[in-house]
């Protein structure tokens, strides 16, 4: 974790103006992908045994040099960023759900997100009951026993977050929200 202020952190963490020939601001690397130095160093590198870069949609330095930051300015030992929305929704539904779990979220959802819990993640035996978010009342009605999550849209997350907490004040502690 860095001990510089936000600003600081905010412009300079992740950058090793040494690595990249005394530039300030971080380069944009515009390659797809990287030399490796011979097989065993790509077999490393594939295999997750030693950190480097494989191809570009993966990770590049451009990307670690923000991950980096965003880690810094947060708090954070790590951070993982994304080309999308979609994507980081999908991503970290993945990583924090498992078949069997259900889902209460607000029926206001962008259609990307909407259709990833309606029809791809049932695949996966993760379900989802859709409420009118207007009412936080919903989410408690439309809550089960396997539910772990309740995912609104961010301008209905800080107002709702404590309505539903102070309406629901027994809520099981694994319901969180997304």
């Amino acid at each position: 974790m860095s001990t510089q202020k936000f600003a600081t952190n905010a412009l300079h963490a992740g950058h090793d103006v040494t690595s990249n020939g005394g530039t300030r601001a971080v380069p944009i690397y515009l390659t797809t992908s990287y030399v490796f130095k011979n097989s065993e160093h790509a077999a490393n590198l594939f295999s997750l045994a030693e950190p480097g870069f494989i191809y570009t949609r993966i990770n590049n330095p451009t990307n670690d040099i923000l991950e980096q930051r965003l880690a810094a300015i947060e708090g954070g030992i790590a951070a993982v960023v994304t080309a999308s929305g979609t994507a980081a929704t999908s991503t970290a539904l993945l990583t924090l759900l498992r078949s069997g779990d259900h889902i209460v979220a607000s029926n206001s959802l962008y259609g990307g997100t909407y259709n990833f819990l309606n029809v791809t993640l049932p695949r996966f035996g993760i379900t989802t009951t859709f409420v009118d978010p207007s009412n936080p009342e919903n989410f408690k009605k439309a809550s089960k026993e396997n539910t772990g999550y309740f995912l609104l849209n961010p301008w209905e997350t800080q107002n709702w977050m404590f309505w539903i907490s102070r309406q629901f004040p027994n809520m099981p502690k694994r319901i969180k929200f997304l």
